[in-house]
């Protein structure tokens, strides 16, 4: 696999665990002015990563998060210079992890799996309850394919807010996506089975289509893909809100999981805010336990009741 000068750069960052790889430059007599990075993934650690990310993707991703958060505090840098290298570098690595999705998670189309996946790569079509069906038989909910370069291109905004405004704290990091993704995907409760359509739907073209409507499902999708390229730990989770089918996400904040539902918000003092709550679990493993966790809002308490069915493939 072929990786750009920056591609290299940030995935050392990512295999080594480095914080200071897009900031370890130096000059030499042969460069003149240019600044020449000392850090850089070899050819032959390639292997090495693909089955370090199979494992723990997401501290790769935190770790290009840092250097990238790096880059914008170098003093050496001017305001202008760090802007060009700061949308360099996000377009840069949205292109690295899809290179790398598509090679840690090569999958016959065929093969069709059963459990909650912790981590959602390139490619994945989560394929509803009609999974042996044809689009044009379908009857159940749809099928939804995950394109991720197009849901972060649409996103890329998001990126660069957090970076130039210095959101390092992953609670805020979370909220700054719970938010953007509550907006950019609207949600119309009373009127969103006329917008459900039985086969397959291209998730990124909720954002295009001004007149489309997102539910649960696709708010939950969108979001943990955000998350995880943040390098926030996150699951989807597949549940029954107050006895209805829901989905939403789990978030892994210093240590402590919280609930939070992006489509849903809570009531605090008559405010409306993201629902972002603790819970007590230490480790999440939805594919082998049930879980019930209650969230007040308002004058009245949600009930969540984890499920584990979930059909996907992997393209």
């Amino acid at each position: 696999m072929e990786l750009s000068l920056q591609q290299r750069a940030l995935a050392y960052a990512g295999f080594h665990g480095d914080r200071e790889a897009l900031t370890s430059y130096k000059k030499t007599p042969e460069s003149g002015s240019t600044k020449t990075l000392n850090k850089l993934l070899k050819p032959e650690e390639f292997p090495a990563v693909l089955a370090q990310y199979k494992k723990d993707p997401t501290s790769f991703s935190a770790f290009c998060r840092f250097n990238i958060f790096n880059l914008q505090k170098d003093k050496q840098l001017s305001p202008e210079e760090k802007r060009e290298r700061l949308e360099r570098y996000i377009d840069n690595y949205f292109t690295l992890i899809c290179k790398i999705d598509a090679e840690a998670y090569k999958h016959n189309t065929t093969n069709i799996y059963n459990y909650v996946p912790t981590y959602l790569p390139d490619g994945l079509s989560d394929m509803g309850s009609d999974h042996n069906t044809s689009d044009s038989q379908r009857t159940g909910r749809e099928k939804i394919s995950i394109e991720k370069r197009k849901i972060l291109e649409q996103a890329r905004d998001l990126f660069i807010k957090i970076f130039e405004e210095g959101i390092s704290k992953k609670k805020d990091i979370v909220i700054e996506v719970a938010n953007w993704v509550h907006k950019n995907l609207p949600y119309d409760h009373k009127n969103r089975a006329d917008q459900l359509g039985r086969g397959s739907i291209r998730i990124h073209k909720l954002h295009d289509a001004p007149e489309a409507i997102a539910v649960c499902r696709h708010h939950a999708i969108y979001t943990q893909v955000l998350n995880q390229t943040l390098g926030i730990t996150s699951r989807l989770l597949k549940c029954n809100l107050d006895g209805q089918a829901h989905s939403c996400n789990l978030v892994r904040i210093d240590n402590v999981w919280y609930l939070l539902d992006v489509t849903n918000h809570i009531k605090i003092t008559g405010k409306e805010y993201i629902c972002l709550v603790p819970i007590e679990e230490k480790e999440i493993d939805l594919n082998t336990n049930e879980y019930h966790w209650e969230v007040a809002s308002g004058k009245r308490t949600r009930t969540y009741d984890s499920r584990n069915n979930m059909y996907f493939r992997i393209k």
